[in-house]
């Protein structure tokens, strides 16, 4: 059996973070929305949900106003023409599409029409915890059967009921001819999703981590353990505790619920972003992963120095799972 290490990352802010923020710009995705049961392709594909005209137009709109983004459908054939999809749940594509797209944000559109008014709802989350940094609602007085890209774009330019005021919609029939009013809304949402996206970076993300020890491990977590770095014995569990300091933003020992096969670890929190080779990036689960494994391999067991830890780690969106085996 294995130890199962799952992380679920929130949003956070770290103190000492504001000269990150100002030199980070964060990248964005504009991914169709699509239940955990749908294929994301298909739902981009199938001209009844809208998906593809809202996704290329917000997108058109964020690089107007003056965002970085990533392209969806070629991130996706991307990924696809590697095999990265290949036998894997439908549930599981949206999140190695955005681990594997190097972007920080994505935005979903979610289309509401009706009679007589068509809504659009527009989120932002962060591309690796799923949490939400905005959100901004705009509609059109006009149906998608009058034509679905001018409603579209006629909603976007003038917000209908949202937060992005004086803006009229555009004179022609694009972003092109519609000057800065004709993407008043995405401005407005560019705007506020950069802010949340800092208070993120200043917070720090959460992370809640569960170590399981199976029943074929000759150790559990009250055996003692050596730290090979600061020469410490304890029992593997109060080892990797207190270890689980360097990596967070408080430098607070995280709370523990510990029995034989089985350490609980809630709310720590870890840096957004990491200086590495001399440019800041994203600390991603992924990354976070990788430098648990590293410290994990390095533990030694104190009846048993000889013996080598066998450590393998998973990540999955926000979640990572390292095996000792």
């Amino acid at each position: 059996m294995r130890i199962l290490f799952f992380c679920w990352l929130l949003v956070g802010l770290l103190p000492a973070a504001g000269a990150q923020v100002a030199s980070y710009s964060p990248t964005f995705m504009v991914v169709p929305m699509a239940k955990t049961t749908e294929s994301l392709i298909e739902v981009y594909e199938n001209d009844a949900t809208y998906q593809r005209m809202i996704t290329a137009l917000v997108q058109e709109g964020l690089i107007e106003a003056g965002a970085t983004t990533v392209d969806f459908l070629s991130a996706y054939k991307g990924l696809d023409g590697q095999g990265l999809f290949r036998g894997v749940e439908r549930s599981d594509i949206k999140s190695i599409l955005l681990d594997n797209s190097l972007a920080d944000v994505y935005v979903e559109i979610e289309v509401q029409p009706s009679e007589n008014l068509t809504e659009l709802i527009i989120k932002a989350y962060d591309a690796f915890t799923s949490e939400l940094l905005s959100t901004k609602s705009c509609s059109s007085k006009q149906r998608l059967s009058n034509g679905t890209r001018s409603v579209f774009v006629d909603a976007l330019s003038s917000g209908g009921g949202s937060t992005a005021p004086g803006v009229g919609p555009p004179t022609g029939g694009g972003w092109g001819s519609s000057g800065s009013g004709g993407m008043g809304v995405l401005k407005s949402f560019l705007v506020n999703t950069k802010e949340a996206f800092g208070k993120f970076v200043n917070q720090g993300q959460m992370i809640n981590l569960e170590f399981n020890i199976g029943d074929n491990c000759a150790y559990t977590f009250f055996d003692m353990a050596k730290d090979a770095q600061s020469g410490e014995e304890n029992d593997l569990a109060i080892v990797i505790e207190e270890w689980l300091m360097q990596p967070t933003v408080t430098k607070q020992p995280p709370r523990v619920n510990s029995t034989d096969n089985v350490v609980q670890a809630r709310n720590i929190r870890v840096p957004v972003l990491k200086e590495r080779n001399g440019t800041l990036r994203r600390y991603t689960p992924s990354l976070f992963a990788t430098d648990v494994l590293k410290y994990c391999r390095t533990l030694k067991l104190v009846d048993d120095p000889d013996q080598k830890l066998k450590v393998e780690r998973l990540t999955k969106g926000g979640s990572v799972v390292i095996n000792f085996q």
